[in-house]
């Protein structure tokens, strides 16, 4: 179903690490961390070439162990990745992580799908989870094989569960297991379950239960589906387990298809002080018993989250979000990301970016159902979110066809993994079926959203473009030619620097970027992701539409702009004829920004023209007194007085009638 933790360990260190792990561990009541794979870039989009091929089915699952991947789900054969040393594989592979050569001798008898897996206790070994009967004809649901001839290891016996097992995380001597269950070792347990992790028998540190459908009632036309844990992730510190699947109550707590746990204590505890109501809606609820379909933390700390569900204004149905585990009693997503209509399946955390898998067309199509609505971009089944903000990264891979979805991801130190039941990555670009690895090596580092900060040089576009020293206390020095990169400068209406890139707007509707180093320009690109050349005319297989996505109002709004600006993953800007400041969520790496629009609370000048934010503070002029002001920026409105800090009466400057922005000396 989901992605497991990887332990990676090659030579002495795996050796160590062997030796370390068949020691007796004892079971502390203190939380045990659990390692996760974290990126200083977006992973390249170009899928490796050596990844092997699984000739049908699906994947579910995948983990990594030392120097072997391991790639659980429903199929029947497979193959080397040119095709070669074709073999029959019932709903398992390992392979070598670097080579992607198949590993022969790993062949276990598997009588069902593995929906769940995990690096086991000690060096070549790994847990396997499913809805599966019988593994190398023993009955059991959860099983800890030999990676190197595929036999069960005898010293660890899991006791008999009554449901389906769909998830499996490791944390220090424990095999936390989620699923559709009610009974393990013929003992109540509700969809949740600890193991010894070397012997498998069950301990009583975690008896929460889950109970109720979330959807079904009972009433003719509900879909009804298997109570229990779909999906689970243990934050890295070992202090939190999220879990997400078809449940209302945990412990009998009001906890609608997700819950936070607390596993520090001597027994593991719902947590009283988080708690959210935005999964309480009920969502195609003649199609889906549940729609919660993924949760994995990040390296952060935070965590994500993944839906299915008919799209239904107010609620997450259809979406990705990511949410803190800070106490709330009404917990709030720190972002939403909307699909508009369509399933993502699976979800990951690098600490780069945020990826989701699934049948998605599009992503940024809040208030859009089964259509691309404004702001929207295509996104065929596998996509990339900026952290800051859910803002869809430039990374776009695609799969065409999408199929029923992604639905394995995992990050690994190397890059990114995904498993799917198709056949192609990009539109038939690249052959890669049903598993991809896409590498860090090539992948794109993501800014942090930097603008200049005073004393700058501060730059006034009105016929020419001129430039000052400015320091916020003492008048700007006198203005002097600035290089003007062949724009028209009396038609700009905004301009901002981030990252060491120029973005623009021009009066005939276009939003622009280049970089500018203070004495060049690089090449004018104009910033439309939402008609990509790549998608526009394709096809999604889903009615008679094609993937181009739609314009967000901004660009029907840029001939009134009047000043832009940026800090904190928002792009604001000035109107004519308004004494607000606008703003959208934007991420400058892909120049993609939503639709939705907010307004600064607390903050209202007539005249309001340039803006930037510098020091913490947010800096604006008026057109009528060319006064430019200041004052304090808190958590993204002002607070505090307003001072005027520069203008004709101050200090002989005036701001009156000119794009101003911060940027590189001369």
């Amino acid at each position: 179903m989901k992605r497991s933790r990887a332990i990676v360990a090659t030579g002495t260190a795996l050796a160590v690490l062997a030796v370390a792990l068949t020691s007796p561990v004892p079971v502390s009541a203190e939380a045990v961390p659990v390692p996760h794979a974290a990126h200083d870039r977006v992973v390249s989009p170009v899928p490796a070439s050596w990844t092997p091929q699984i000739k049908d089915g699906k994947v579910r699952s995948i983990t990594q162990v030392g120097n072997v991947m391991v790639v659980g789900g429903g199929f029947t054969r497979v193959s080397n990745s040119g095709g070669g040393g074709l073999a029959t594989r019932q709903n398992i592979v390992a392979f070598n992580a670097t080579t992607g050569a198949v590993i022969t001798t790993f062949n276990p008898r598997i009588t069902g799908q593995v929906a769940a897996l995990a690096p086991g206790p000690v060096a070549n070994t790994v847990y396997i989870g499913g809805a599966f009967s019988s593994v190398n004809g023993v009955a059991g649901k959860v099983f800890l094989l030999n990676l190197t001839n595929g036999l069960t290891v005898g010293t660890f016996r899991a006791p008999n569960m009554n449901g389906a097992v769909n998830d499996l995380v490791k944390a220090g001597n424990r095999l936390f297991v989620a699923g559709n269950f009610t009974s393990v070792a013929n003992t109540a347990r509700g969809g949740l379950a600890t193991l010894n992790a070397t012997t498998g028998v069950m301990d009583t540190f975690l008896t929460v239960s889950l109970k109720v459908n979330h959807n079904y009632t009972g009433k003719p036309g509900e879909a009804a589906g298997a109570v229990g844990a779909r999906s689970m992730d243990i934050s890295p510190d070992g202090r939190w387990l999220v879990v997400g699947g078809n449940f209302k109550k945990a412990n009998g707590l009001d906890r609608d298809q997700m819950v936070m746990i607390d596993l520090a204590g001597a027994t593991a505890v719902v947590r009283p002080d988080w708690r959210t109501l935005r999964f309480e809606p009920r969502c195609a609820y003649w199609a889906f018993d549940f729609y919660i379909r993924d949760v994995a933390f990040g390296p952060s700390g935070h965590f994500s989250v993944v839906t299915t569900g008919a799209p239904f204004p107010g609620t997450l149905c259809d979406t990705a979000t990511r949410w803190t585990t800070a106490a709330s009693p009404t917990a709030e997503p720190l972002w939403i990301q909307d699909t508009g209509g369509d399933t993502m399946y699976s979800v990951a955390d690098s600490g780069a970016a945020v990826y989701a898998g699934g049948h998605q067309r599009w992503h940024n199509n809040a208030g859009a159902r089964d259509t691309a609505g404004p702001g929207a971009v295509p996104r065929p089944g596998l996509g990339g979110f900026d952290l800051r903000n859910g803002v869809p990264l430039s990374w776009n891979p695609a799969r065409q066809p999408r199929g029923i979805g992604a639905e394995a991801l995992l990050v690994t130190a190397a890059g990114l993994w995904m498993g799917s039941d198709t056949d192609y990555i990009g539109n038939g670009q690249y052959w890669r079926p049903r598993l991809a690895f896409f590498p860090v090596t090539g992948g794109k580092v993501v800014g942090p959203g930097q603008t200049v900060q005073l004393p700058a040089t501060v730059y006034r576009g009105t016929v020419t473009l001129t430039r000052s020293s400015y320091d916020g206390v003492n008048p700007p020095s006198a203005a002097t030619a600035a290089p003007q990169g062949g724009i028209t400068w009396s038609g700009v209406r905004g301009a901002v620097m981030i990252d060491g890139e120029l973005f623009y707007n021009t009066a005939d509707g276009n939003f622009h970027r280049r970089t500018f180093d203070g004495v060049n320009y690089g090449p004018d690109r104009l910033i439309d992701p939402y008609n990509d050349p790549l998608w526009s005319s394709v096809r999604t297989g889903s009615g008679s539409g094609t993937y181009r996505g739609v314009k967000p109002s901004y660009y029907s709004q840029i001939s009134s702009i009047r000043g832009i600006a940026y800090t904190g993953g928002k792009l604001y800007y000035t109107r004519t004829g308004s004494s607000q400041i606008f703003s959208r969520d934007f991420s400058p790496e892909s120049g993609i920004m939503t639709e939705a629009t907010g307004t600064v609370a607390g903050f209202s000048s007539a005249n309001v023209r340039a803006i930037f934010f510098s020091g913490g503070n947010l800096y604006f002029t008026n057109s009528l007194t060319g006064t430019l002001s200041r004052v304090a920026w808190v958590n993204g409105a002002p607070q505090g007085a307003v001072s005027v800090i520069s203008g004709p009466a101050v200090d002989g400057a005036n701001w009156s009638d000119a794009t101003i922005f911060t940027g590189p000396p001369a």
